[in-house]
């Protein structure tokens, strides 16, 4: 089956048209539930309040009896009203999050696994210093290719056009399918410098070694540094045309690539250049909008990426 193509502005033209106003309407609905559940929640609150107040002005031994079982029964009774708003969020987050993914073929894993991104750290795909939490995780097909796609922010915070901050974030894909067969574990990483490059995280495999693998293209050794469990099979997985691709990938990216061959999968990490979060309302459509034309231009790119590594070929890359 040919994967289907997808453009930038056919997904404009869905955010615009479809996602945006579906964003309005969630957010009249999540005010009209926080104004019913605060409505609800004040008699509670209130009679606690006031018996506090009872309690300080007549401080008798039956009131005090009476506060002290009452007041902590009213307000357990006004969080419990209350809680329909405080629920509403998540359920709004796996609704915007499969609308998302959900136009490019893609299927929201609700709950996500765990430790997915633990094995991008095992791989050393990102970058030191950063710590990720997972927003979201999908699973489908980029470019034809079976994969896992893990959406994760940082805390690093980015100024956004009309003002406010973000906190951009990575795409961590697993591809789930690759022309060869390997067994060890290879990472290609961005050449930091030899400062930066000595103390940066390695690949971790238990009761393997894992040491530099030295190529003959200098081009690609002066972009990037490959660790491996196995020389060989580096070489094996890195020919000339496989360098060649990824250096057309780094450059169509033009921001770098990070990728890894372990746990018999191929892994990506894309990090983002342009702030995928806000903090701002939901319907503050310049803030949202240019984190979601973010999230599917990344995912575009991936398909882009698969496509010029040639992942789906039948024959040897």
């Amino acid at each position: 089956m040919t994967p289907k193509l997808y453009s930038m502005n056919a997904y404009q033209s869905f955010l615009e048209q479809e996602f945006m106003p579906w964003l309005r309407e969630q957010e009249d609905e999540r005010l009209h539930i926080f104004g019913r559940c605060a409505r609800r929640a004040a008699g509670p609150v209130v009679g606690a309040f006031g018996l506090l107040m009872l309690l300080v002005i007549f401080p008798k031994p039956l009131l005090v009896l009476i506060s002290v079982l009452a007041i902590p029964g009213l307000l357990i009774w006004a969080l419990f009203l209350f809680a329909p708003s405080l629920f509403w969020e998540d359920r709004f987050l796996k609704a915007f999050y499969v609308r998302i993914f959900g136009y490019f073929g893609l299927e929201l894993v609700d709950p996500p696994p765990i430790g997915v991104l633990d094995d991008f750290y095992i791989l050393a795909l990102p970058p030191n210093g950063k710590a990720y939490e997972m927003c979201a995780h999908a699973r489908g097909e980029i470019g034809g290719i079976p994969c896992d796609i893990a959406l994760a922010r940082h805390a690093s915070s980015h100024r956004l056009p009309g003002g406010g901050s973000g906190s951009t974030g990575s795409l961590f894909v697993r591809l789930f399918s690759y022309p060869k067969p390997f067994s060890g574990v290879t990472t290609i990483i961005p050449d930091r410098g030899s400062a930066l490059n000595f103390v940066r995280a390695r690949p971790y495999v238990e009761n393997a070694s894992v040491e530099r693998a030295r190529l003959e293209d200098t081009e690609f050794e002066s972009l990037f540094e490959v660790y491996s469990t196995d020389q060989v099979e580096a070489r094996y997985l890195l020919t000339p045309r496989f360098m060649e691709r990824v250096m057309d990938v780094q450059r169509q990216l033009g921001r770098e690539l990070r990728l890894a061959f372990g746990l018999g999968k191929l892994h990506l990490q894309l990090e983002s250049d342009v702030p995928y979060f806000t903090g701002e309302t939901v319907v503050d459509d310049l803030r949202v909008l240019s984190g979601l034309y973010a999230v599917g231009a990344d995912i575009m790119r991936l398909g882009d990426t698969v496509e010029t590594l040639k992942l789906d070929a039948a024959t040897k890359v």
